[in-house]
């Protein structure tokens, strides 16, 4: 497993980290300079295993990224090697979020 920064909050949704292979659920709060709650104009994520490819999702795009609520979304993000992954939220208008990882336990098997 690789080391993370600790500014960067963990962001997983349920526990602390999630297994090799499973799906992390990662909720996303988009806020306004007033801290309220608050739907951007777009919305994209953008998840990387330390080391890996960037995977992009976008709001209304694709599919495992959902609305829940005003400024709340849900990203289900496949977990395919075992390495941390770094989050970022790229907005429109008047809102944002905060970047942040998820530590993933690696897989005790090789085959």
């Amino acid at each position: 497993m690789s080391s993370t920064t600790e500014e960067i909050p963990n962001i997983l949704t349920d526990g602390y980290y999630v297994d090799e292979g499973d799906t992390a659920v990662i909720d996303i709060l988009t806020k306004n300079t007033a801290g309220t709650l608050t739907d951007p104009s777009t919305l994209v994520v953008k998840v990387q295993p330390v080391g890996g490819a960037v995977t992009t999702y976008t709001y209304g795009t694709s599919a495992q990224l959902t609305k829940t609520a005003t400024g709340t979304y849900v990203l289900k993000h496949p977990v395919t090697s075992g390495d941390d992954l770094h989050v970022r939220t790229i907005t429109t208008g008047d809102a944002g979020a905060e970047p942040g990882f998820i530590p993933v336990r690696p897989s005790n098997i090789t085959e």
